[in-house]
């Protein structure tokens, strides 16, 4: 499934608390994919302000990736996930 710019930004909006004028880490800047490294970062950052819900949200789409698709070979999730 594709998203465009808008969408995507409209779904780590409403699933993980992503602002518009916030930092993410895509694949490519054509990407529909984010970074592990950066999910990472950002539970660790919800988590350090008190966040729960997004520090949960976060963590379990890394858990997600890490578990259930369990190829190691690409260090990212596709956003459709959220």
């Amino acid at each position: 499934m594709s998203y465009n710019k808008k969408e995507i930004r409209g779904l780590l909006n409403s699933e993980l608390g992503i602002m518009g004028d916030q930092e993410v880490d895509f694949v490519t800047s054509a990407s529909n994919r984010v970074l592990l490294g950066w999910l990472e970062r950002l539970h660790h950052t919800y988590l350090a302000s008190y966040s729960y819900m997004w520090a949960t949200r976060a963590y379990l789409l890394h858990l997600l990736r890490n578990t259930i698709f369990s190829n190691k070979s690409s260090m990212h999730v596709h956003i459709s996930y959220l």
